[in-house]
C-alpha cells in the first residue's frame, strides 16, 4: 500500500499587532493636539502620525503650526515641524516617506557599490551632478526587471516627496527610475565619498595631462637647443 507524502501545512502570516497601551496614549496624544489652538494640525497626516508614535510631542507640534501660520503656509506644516530645533528630522521624513509609500533603505546595512555609483553619476553632466548633490540624490544601481526585460534605474534621497526633486529626474533622466527614501546623513555620507573619489580622479588626470604637457616643452626645448648648436658649429665651419 502506497504512502501519500502528507501535504505542507502552511502557516498563516504573524501579523504583529500594536501595543494597545501605546495606541491608547498614541490617541490621547491626538485628542490633546485636535482640543489645542493648533488642532487643524491634525490634519496634516504626517504630523498627526508623529504626535500619535511619540516622534514629537503635542508642544511641539503646536510650535510648528504657529511657525507654520507665520510663514503665510508656504511649505508643508510637517516640513515646518521637522525644522524644529528640538525634533529629530530624520525621523519625521521617514514618517513621510512611509505615509506615501516609499521603500526605505538603510545605506549602512546595505552600502551601494561604489562603481555602479560612478557609472550612474557619468550619466549626468558635471553641472547636473552638481545639482544632485544639492537636492541630495544619490544614484544607487540599474536593476534588472525580472519579468518585462529590461532595466530600471535606482536613487535614493532623504525626500521623495519633494516636487523639485522629481521635476529633476523626469527632466534629466530618459530611462525608467525608482525612487526610495534613506536618511540624510546616509545620504550626505554616501555622496560626499562617490564626489571624493570623481575629484581624485579628476585631479589625477588633469596632473597626468599637466605632466604630458611639460615632458612636451622639455622636448621641444631640447630639440630647439640641439638645432641652436647645429646652426653654431656651421657658422664656425663657414668661418
Amino acid at each position: 500500500m502506497a504512502v501519500g507524502i502528507p501535504k505542507p501545512t502552511l502557516k498563516p502570516p504573524v501579523i504583529k499587532r500594536p501595543d494597545p497601551a501605546l495606541v491608547r496614549r498614541g490617541e490621547a496624544r491626538l485628542i490633546q493636539l485636535r482640543k489645542s489652538p493648533a488642532g487643524d494640525a491634525v490634519r496634516d497626516r504626517v504630523v498627526s502620525r508623529a504626535v500619535a508614535r511619540g516622534i514629537v510631542s503635542v508642544q511641539q507640534a503646536q510650535e510648528a503650526f504657529e511657525v507654520w501660520l507665520e510663514s503665510g503656509k508656504k511649505d508643508t506644516l510637517w516640513r515646518t515641524l521637522s525644522m524644529h530645533p528640538e525634533v529629530d528630522h530624520e525621523a519625521v521624513y521617514a514618517e513621510a516617506a512611509k505615509i506615501y509609500a516609499f521603500r526605505p533603505i538603510d545605506l549602512n546595512s546595505e552600502p551601494p557599490n561604489d562603481e555602479a555609483v560612478k557609472k550612474l553619476l557619468e550619466l549626468f553632466p558635471s553641472e547636473r551632478q552638481e545639482k544632485l548633490r544639492q537636492l541630495r540624490i544619490l544614484p544607487l544601481e540599474r536593476v534588472q526587471k525580472a519579468k518585462r526585460g529590461g532595466s530600471r534605474l535606482l536613487f535614493a534621497t532623504h525626500d521623495p516627496t519633494n516636487p523639485e526633486i522629481l521635476r529633476f529626474l523626469h527632466a534629466n533622466v530618459q530611462e525608467s527610475f525608482d525612487l526610495c527614501y534613506a536618511p540624510e546623513s546616509q545620504i550626505i555620507q554616501h555622496l560626499e565619498r562617490s564626489f571624493q573619489r570623481r575629484n581624485e580622479f579628476l585631479e589625477r588626470l588633469r596632473s597626468e595631462e599637466e605632466a604630458m604637457d611639460f615632458g612636451a616643452h622639455l622636448e621641444l626645448g631640447e630639440t630647439k637647443k640641439l638645432v641652436d648648436e647645429d646652426a653654431l658649429d656651421a657658422e664656425i665651419n663657414r668661418s
